[in-house]
């Protein structure tokens, strides 16, 4: 068996030798198709095969509208608070907004992606964070912020210092509460979506405990 390998081996390199057009065409095709399928396969494990990193994933519902055409839309405020309010099905219930953050002092500014969310959203889906402490059901400090892994490591070198010191954004000082874990990646569903991508940032709400922005609001 071995010896007929290296003689087929040997013989398709002699063929493809004289022939590098042949071999050109036949190599980029090859390197096209793996990359392909690469690519497609990462896409289904990330949004179909690998679990999602938060505490009993299979018990949470995400909440949205819809338009009578069918296409999912934000939640609005008052809407949102009604199903806060008159829900009994749900063990608990929190909402997030997106929202761009400036991050600046210590180095070029930086826009963020960053998220708006009500003081229950960690407790919701069970995520603890690496260090320090995040949000909780009405006990978050309005100028509190949670950092994610991505930019603590990017832009704090990974400091665990930074816990309890003050950054600025949008051009208001917040305090490093907590940083969460490389693994909690919240999905932006409603915004466009971008595969293992999430909040650099979370804040918490606003009075009433709501996300502060008057673009995507969403439930879970």
């Amino acid at each position: 068996m071995w010896a007929d390998l290296a003689l087929d081996v040997s013989y398709a390199g002699r063929v493809l030798r004289r022939a590098p057009g042949f071999t050109a065409v036949a190599v980029l095709t090859l390197a096209l198709g793996i990359g392909a399928t690469t690519a497609i396969f990462s896409v289904v494990n990330a949004a179909m095969l690998r679990p999602l990193p938060f505490h009993d994933a299979g018990r949470l519902v995400f909440l949205w509208n819809r338009t009578p055409d069918g296409v999912p839309s934000p939640l609005a405020p008052a809407r949102t608070l009604d199903f806060g309010r008159q829900m009994t099905s749900f063990d608990a219930y929190a909402a997030i907004a997106h929202i761009g953050l400036t991050l600046t002092g210590g180095g070029e500014p930086e826009l963020l992606r960053g998220s708006s969310v009500s003081s229950t959203f960690f407790d919701v889906l069970g995520a603890r964070p690496l260090l320090g402490d995040t949000f909780h059901g009405g006990r978050a400090d309005p100028s509190a912020v949670v950092l994610g892994h991505a930019l603590w490591t990017r832009r704090f070198g990974a400091d665990p210092g930074i816990i309890g010191r003050t950054i600025t954004l949008n051009n208001r000082p917040r305090i490093v509460v907590a940083i969460m874990r490389s693994d909690f990646k919240w999905p932006f569903i409603t915004a466009t979506p971008t595969i293992d991508a999430g909040p650099d940032a979370w804040i918490p709400g606003g009075p009433g405990d709501l996300p502060r922005a008057d673009i995507d609001e969403e439930g879970i």
